[in-house]
């Protein structure tokens, strides 16, 4: 894949679901389609993959520890902001349940 040509960008992210693999496989995984920079490593593309493949805790902490340094070595990206959703309802509405992922559901939603 060749880099885009230019040498910063923004991207929003949220994670479906609070697993490690879910921030990193995406984004720095093989197919990843956020790596705009063309940026591979060898040793962080086999621990992601040892990340998916086991079920151990403790083993899948030492591996996303090790993902961790090498991110943070390279800083391959620089988180710069994370953004709080702002979340308001009138007293009269009833049945709204605020998504943690920002796909709000009106369906459930009354007028009191």
């Amino acid at each position: 894949q060749k880099p885009p040509g230019f040498q910063a960008f923004m991207l929003g992210w949220t994670a479906d679901y609070g697993d490690p693999d879910s921030f990193y496989y995406p984004h720095f995984g093989p197919g990843s389609t956020t790596d705009l920079g063309g940026w591979k490593e060898r040793r962080l593309l086999q621990l992601l993959n040892q990340g998916r493949a086991t079920g151990d805790k403790a083993t899948r902490a030492k591996i996303y520890a090790e993902v961790d340094e090498i991110l943070h070595k390279e800083v391959v990206r620089l988180p710069i902001v994370h953004s709080q959703p702002l979340l308001a309802k009138r007293q009269n509405i009833a049945g709204w349940v605020p998504s943690p992922l920002g796909s709000e559901s009106f369906e459930a939603i009354t007028k009191q």
